[in-house]
């Protein structure tokens, strides 16, 4: 991803609009807080739900027009966005600006997903592991900068303005990669004949019938699933399942990222050896195998251990399920199927998130008795076990589906 010019440009584009993106939330967060802790679940959900219903719109945007003007259009728009925050104190307005902000950014990673086959060819799995690492790394660079606007200006004025300026810049870079458009003579003829929403309803028939969709939809979304797990209950398993304080917290998610790390270099070494089909199923059976030692064995060397093979597990299932998608699946409709993929994927992995700690905390402490033997358990290991036993039932239904390949329609 490094040699390549455009990638490079591509990557800091997506560094930079990621970190204004949580600038904002950051800043709502705050501003919500101010007034009324009960709103914040609030923000937090209109980061997923506005993307639940206008995910085949932004698809269909981002297979039926040039992808590097959408980009830059959302990119300029956020921005605008973002800008005129600071003239107003509207809890209403603000929620209503975010839940824009999230489609806008639906539409651009459609788009950009799209793309990134014609840009990175044999090297897509690994410019899509470079993407999604920048992501990852955009929330702690977002959260530093916070604090820093708060020294530079009042309220949240400061964080507004600083997301609206990355917005502008990261418009920029866009313009300077051509590569980005990618689009064939075909496909624009075939949308200039086609209308918008014509084109959308054929997009969404083609999603619920497409087979390798209907495969690859149980892995996917149960991996996302099991990661709300991990991420909602993290801070009870090792606390109150392990009894480590703080620094055992800080332990497991560093390894955790460490697994991140090595599921990308794993994915892209396997490549060469291995159908992307395999690797994908592989996946989802180590995330399954790693929750069901964690839980089943709760030792803290072991669940430490264990939590960097559930990372490399849950890198393995994100970027081979995005690498299946932008490579099987025509150009025509690629930005749909990916739009689709996102929002389901974000919408399970929030809604376990949520879901986890009130249903752990149900099932409490307790025991039982198997012979002559007498098991301890608690919340957190019932519902990791349970997650467990998902990401091995996907991982054995993806196989026997065989997540048949595309036709070109």
């Amino acid at each position: 991803m490094l040699r390549s010019a455009p990638l490079r440009r591509l990557g800091a584009s997506q560094a930079l609009s990621g970190t204004a993106e949580w600038l904002l939330t950051f800043a709502m967060l705050a501003i919500v807080l101010s007034r009324s802790k009960a709103l914040v679940g609030l923000v937090l959900s209109l980061r997923i739900l506005p993307s639940l219903v206008a995910a085949p719109l932004a698809g269909t945007i981002g297979d039926r027009f040039d992808r590097r003007r959408v980009m830059v259009v959302c990119d300029l728009a956020r921005a605008m966005l973002a800008l005129a925050l600071p003239f107003t104190h509207s809890i209403p307005v603000l929620l209503a600006v975010l839940a824009a902000v999230e489609v806008l950014q639906l539409t651009s990673v459609a788009a950009r997903d799209s793309a990134l086959p014609g840009m990175a060819g044999e090297s897509l799995a690994l410019a899509n592991s470079g993407i999604m690492g920048l992501s990852y790394a955009a929330a702690p660079v977002a959260g530093g900068l916070f604090a820093l606007s708060g020294k530079l200006a009042p309220g949240r004025t400061g964080a507004f303005v600083m997301a609206g300026v990355i917005y502008v810049i990261s418009a920029g870079l866009l313009t300077r990669i051509p590569l980005l458009s990618g689009r064939s003579a075909e496909a624009v003829a075939k949308g200039r004949r086609v209308g918008l929403w014509r084109e959308l309803g054929a997009g969404m028939l083609f999603l619920v019938r497409h087979p390798l969709l209907r495969s690859l939809a149980p892995g996917a979304i149960t991996g996302c699933l099991a990661g709300g797990v991990v991420m909602a209950l993290g801070v009870s398993y090792v606390h109150e399942t392990l009894g480590a304080g703080s620094a055992g917290f800080g332990g497991l998610m560093a390894l955790f990222a460490v697994g991140v790390g090595a599921g990308v270099s794993l994915l892209h070494a396997a490549r060469r050896r291995m159908r992307v089909e395999s690797i994908f199923r592989n996946g989802l059976v180590l995330m399954g195998g790693a929750l069901l030692l964690m839980a089943g064995l709760p030792h803290l060397a072991l669940g430490l251990g264990v939590a960097a093979f559930f990372g490399a597990g849950f890198a393995v299932v994100l970027v081979g399920g995005t690498t299946l998608v932008q490579e099987q699946i025509h150009e025509a409709h690629r930005a749909k199927a990916l739009a689709a993929l996102s929002t389901a994927g974000r919408g399970t992995l929030v809604s376990s998130a949520i879901a986890a700690g009130p249903l752990a905390g149900l099932v409490g402490h307790g025991h039982a008795g198997f012979g002559g033997l007498r098991l301890v358990y608690d919340g957190n290991q019932v519902a990791m076990l349970v997650a467990g036993a998902l990401l091995l039932l996907a991982g054995l239904v993806v196989s026997r589906r065989q997540l048949v390949p595309a036709r070109n329609p």
